[in-house]
């Protein structure tokens, strides 16, 4: 027993050991590499968010008026674009000056992103973890996860937001699950399409839960200074959102290049067909195993929605790695997905994680051969029971 404690004792301190230098080296290149480079650009999207924050302190709706005006493009400053109770929730950094509010959100967001990595990386056997560094080289070498670093939006924290989707499901803790989807969701749109999933797959604890959570954060967020203003002006604000233009180079979503072969008169309906497609894939994808349903998940929900940039890849790295340590057979696609996503074909990179998640899932006949292997999670909560 002595020798084994002193291993254990050793891997303990090599871990505080790594923890501790690539917080220092996180921290290097935060101050020496990320904010010279960004220049105006750092904080880009955090001040839209501060600028809300600003003024939900002041009683007002977290809107600028403009925003009220009519269809509101894609780009633009002073776009906040999000449900109240990110602003609300943001107010004590509305009160620091927009560089130190920037710094802090950045570190809130690496930190949410390495410990949603990590909590995935500690789904699976010992033997098959990744040392903490790892999960920082993985992160920060990410072109996408620089984007989100310099223009400081959501992105960072969202993938925690997937990441508790996983986790909560993975250990049947249904409540980990419903936070993962309700606070998603009111940060954007996109993770909604886990409510479907949940549903599908009779996940009724963890979708009770969503609806409990969404509910609470939603009634506190009307409780704040101008939350019901807020909140009274969002309905209009998305139809704003739905019927503006996205039709920029940088915007790599599928959706845009069919809409530019359409008259602008049917880009609505086309919208709302995809979206249609979208949850009946879902629905289907649901009765897969969880770690390839959640993946081939995460990926149709950023290829169904009207805009895709870049910084919103970072989410999939929540996804690859689950596939990555669980289905071994799919790391061929997931490396071609990350390299991918350094490029101006990011829509590659996500259908490359499509591409695994059917691997992962067996429903390629060739990959099917190479990653036949016992199955470890039941693929409903029906079957929870089987794992306790």
């Amino acid at each position: 027993m002595l020798p084994l404690r002193f291993a254990a004792s050793s891997r303990r301190r090599k871990v505080k050991i790594a923890t501790a230098i690539y917080t220092i080296a996180a921290l290097v290149l935060i101050l020496a590499v990320i904010l010279p480079a960004a220049g105006p650009e750092f904080g880009w999207d955090f001040r839209d968010y501060w600028l809300a924050a600003d003024r939900i302190s002041d009683g007002n709706s977290p809107y600028a008026p403009a925003m009220l005006d009519g269809p509101i493009d894609a780009k633009g400053s002073d776009r906040y674009r999000y449900p109240p109770p990110l602003a609300v929730a943001l107010q004590p950094l509305s009160n620091l000056p927009l560089q130190a509010a920037s710094i802090i959100w950045l570190a809130m967001g690496i930190v949410a992103l390495l410990a949603a990595l990590q909590a995935v990386n500690r789904l699976f056997t010992t033997d098959k973890h990744l040392p903490f560094w790892h999960l920082g080289l993985l992160a920060t070498l990410f072109i996408p996860f620089y984007v989100a670093a310099v223009e400081g939006n959501v992105s960072l924290l969202l993938a925690a937001c997937y990441a508790a989707v996983l986790v909560g499901s993975w250990h049947a803790r249904p409540a980990l699950t419903g936070a993962g989807v309700a606070i998603g969701t009111l940060l954007k749109l996109e993770p909604a399409l886990f409510f479907i999933w949940l549903l599908a797959r009779r996940d009724w604890r963890a979708s009770i839960w969503a609806v409990v959570i969404g509910t609470i954060i939603v009634a506190l967020s009307l409780l704040a200074p101008g939350g019901r203003e807020g909140w009274w002006q969002y309905p209009d604000i998305i139809q704003n959102i739905l019927t503006g233009s996205g039709d920029y180079a940088q915007n790599g979503a599928p959706l845009i290049w069919l809409e530019r072969m359409l008259d602008p008169t049917f880009h609505s309906l086309l919208r709302f067909i995809v979206v249609i497609l979208a949850i009946i894939a879902v629905i289907f994808i649901a009765r897969w195993q969880l770690v390839a349903s959640f993946a081939a998940v995460s990926a149709i929900s950023l290829l169904s929605f009207p805009v895709l940039w870049l910084h919103y890849l970072v989410v999939l790295l929540v996804a690859g790695l689950a596939l990555w340590q669980h289905r071994p057979a799919t790391r061929p696609y997931l490396a071609a997905a990350y390299v991918t996503a350094a490029t101006s074909l990011s829509v590659v990179s996500i259908v490359l994680l499509l591409i695994a998640a059917a691997v992962g899932e067996g429903k390629i006949s060739l990959a099917s051969r190479l990653s036949r292997q016992p199955e470890t999670v039941p693929t409903s909560s029906d079957s929870r029971s089987e794992l306790e």
